[in-house]
């Protein structure tokens, strides 16, 4: 993954500038990396004591992330392979910074800002530097188009059975970009492909953080349509009844789909997955009116198969996958949580 190996190069020599005062040095090794780890750095130390650090290249950091991010670096730490562990990113902000310092996170990003504590040997926390001006270059799936067929992979995964113009049909991408991406995901190892029509994801966990990325960073901003209010408020129970009953073609997301599928969350919000055209019909129907701070989000599909069927519901529900893109997308722990939890229950197969 180049631009992994690109943002990883910039923090470790952000991550050396600072420590060289100390006189302690940074040395990447290369060896065999341990399942989840993306790189490993070893110190050496003014007591010419020896510290490893397992570093975990993760992208676009935000609230709803830091759950699961917490979940991965103790699994890491579990197997005993280096003495601390270290995020290596593109950008923190100063609040967030703080967020991690007070969670006990290490880390270093592109810019220089940085938290790192060793007891009695190092303790660093720098933090206002702003963002680079030019971020590492991402792959092909990091784009609009991108993020449509990562989502088909994971709803067909582990093992896909499709050809590029079934994919096509799925999502509307080009045979183009389709054959840019699938080729990029095997030359990183994500997938493999066994014969044509025919492959296997063999990295369900990256393939589900770039799904998640690219969903908050270049597929969601693409679908809304506008934010609303209903007559009903936050009775999200009424308004389901009221598509199920006026047939409204909606499949729905947001918070309330997170609290049905994990029975934890409260909803606050709900999102109705629309074909584009209906719009002006739904809005009709369940008496929407356009809202700034609304709690009800029209957004149109972006694959023919968005929902499923969830107990007795009368109502389709978003998949899984959507729904764990737009709680990571959030600003809310809790919505990392539940994001946690979803994919735990419905997503078992992605670890």
């Amino acid at each position: 993954m180049a631009e992994t190996k690109i943002l990883a190069q910039q923090c470790l020599a952000a991550l050396h500038a600072i420590l060289e005062p100390l006189a302690i040095q940074v040395t990447p090794r290369r060896r065999r990396l341990p399942r989840g780890v993306d790189a490993i750095c070893e110190f050496g130390l003014p007591d010419r004591q020896t510290l490893r650090l397992c570093a975990l290249v993760r992208r676009g950091l935000r609230p709803a992330t830091l759950p699961q991010l917490q979940d991965q670096i103790d699994t890491v730490a579990t197997e005993r392979v280096c003495d601390r562990v270290i995020v290596l990113t593109d950008y923190v902000a100063a609040t967030l910074a703080e967020t991690l310092r007070e969670q006990r996170i290490n880390f270093i990003d592109a810019a220089g800002n940085a938290h790192l504590t060793v007891p009695g040997h190092i303790s660093v926390f720098h933090t206002g530097n702003r963002p680079p001006r030019r971020a590492p270059m991402r792959g092909q799936d990091f784009t609009e188009s991108g993020a449509r067929i990562l989502f088909f992979l994971l709803q067909h995964g582990p093992r896909i059975h499709a050809t590029y113009r079934d994919m096509q049909t799925a999502v509307g991408v080009s045979l183009d970009k389709i054959s840019k991406v699938m080729n990029e995901l095997a030359a990183d190892r994500v997938l493999v492909a066994h014969t044509r029509g025919d492959y296997e994801i063999t990295d369900p966990a990256t393939l589900l953080d770039r799904w998640a990325a690219a969903f908050a960073a270049k597929l969601e901003a693409k679908l809304r349509l506008g934010t609303f209010k209903a007559p009903t408020g936050d009775d999200f129970a009424a308004l389901t009844d009221t598509i199920a009953t006026a047939k409204i073609p909606a499949v729905i997301g947001g918070e309330v789909a997170a609290g049905w599928l994990t029975d934890y969350l409260r909803p606050g919000a709900i999102r109705l997955y629309i074909p584009e055209e209906a719009q002006a019909v739904v809005q009709r129907k369940l008496r929407l009116a356009p809202a700034h701070d609304g709690n009800i989000e029209l957004c149109r599909t972006f694959a023919a198969d968005l929902g499923q069927h969830l107990d007795s519901r009368e109502v389709l529900v978003a998949h899984p996958l959507i729904v764990y893109g737009e709680l990571m997308a959030g600003n809310d722990v809790r919505l990392g949580e539940t994001a946690l939890r979803l994919k735990e229950q419905h997503l078992p197969w992605i670890t």
